[in-house]
């Protein structure tokens, strides 16, 4: 059964590549939620008047999310209504977590290791070359499973793989997303033979894409303060942040009302969707059954369009 799934999938990946009519493919977007935007806003207002301990960090993960729904995300993941989102897998990682491991994987004392990210396509586990800020070789790491909870347009999924096998220094296993997900979150259980212990490095890490804004967004305005509090969010004074959040919000409020814009899926985007299938079809009955439905959905999509 596997075999005839990645055959199929051979098969859909040709067409992807070869139709035309795949980079034309339409796709109906919703209207941008200005109202979600500017409760956020409002929210970070809020978070920096009562200054938390945390409160710089909070500001920039809201950050994220606000400029995520203020660029019109459409429905499938696949991009934005008022910006280009450039899958590039030259882009350097974002190092979530870089910890150490201390359980010994034969004695069935494995550890967890779990991060997140937002505005991400791709999530990543690593096994660095060398020790951090050592030059001594890394221990590689036993992963026993992984478990990868995300969003796209609010509609939350899981991945579950029982994964069973090392990770050698300097090697890297890719988790595909089937879009660019508002936030992911991937959870690990990992182990090193006795003599790591303590000293082989274990990496989470997130790819996200490269986001040129269209300045024709009725929100361009908020979208550059947000931008550029972003920027600064680490040093900037309180006053100036909360300046900044108060000038987006009312871009926010004032804007004209977005239509909804149709938003045209690229080439990159299908692989991706593609790539994210692959991955399931190598899992258990259950992935290998997702795997084999959104294929289905995705060679009915291109047929109509």
């Amino acid at each position: 059964m596997v075999k005839r799934l990645k055959q199929t999938f051979l098969a859909a990946m040709a067409v992807a590549l070869m139709l035309p009519a795949v980079a034309a493919a339409t796709t109906t977007a919703l209207p941008i939620d200005s109202a979600a935007a500017a409760a956020n806003v409002e929210k970070m207002i809020a978070t920096a008047t009562e200054r938390p301990e945390d409160y710089r960090q909070q500001i920039d993960a809201m950050i994220d999310l606000t400029l995520h729904i203020l660029r019109g995300p459409v429905p499938d993941g696949s991009g934005y209504q008022y910006a280009e989102a450039i899958i590039d897998k030259t882009v350097e990682p974002e190092t979530l977590l870089s910890e150490r491991v201390s359980a010994v994987w034969k004695a069935n004392q494995q550890q967890t290791f779990s991060a997140e990210a937002r505005t991400v396509y791709m999530l990543q586990i690593y096994a660095p070359k060398y020790r951090s800020g050592l030059f001594r070789n890394n221990g590689d790491t036993y992963v026993e499973k992984y478990k990868v909870e995300f969003s796209i347009q609010g509609k939350v999924r899981t991945i579950n793989w029982e994964h069973k096998n090392w990770i050698s220094r300097d090697s890297t296993v890719e988790i595909p997303l089937p879009g660019i997900a508002e936030w992911a979150k991937i959870e690990i259980v990992a182990g090193v033979e006795a003599s790591d212990v303590g000293n082989a490095i274990i990496e989470l890490r997130a790819v996200r894409p490269i986001v040129k804004d269209d300045p024709k967004n009725p929100f361009s305005y908020s979208i550059d303060q947000l931008k550029a509090l972003q920027k600064n969010i680490a040093y900037a004074k309180n006053e100036a942040i909360l300046s900044q959040l108060n000038e987006a919000l009312a871009g926010i409020k004032t804007a004209p009302v977005a239509a909804a814009a149709v938003a045209a899926p690229s080439d990159q985007a299908v692989v991706q969707k593609l790539e994210a299938i692959s991955s399931l079809m190598d899992g258990s009955e259950e992935d290998r059954a997702k795997a084999k439905a959104e294929l289905k959905s995705l060679i009915e999509s291109m047929k109509k369009n």
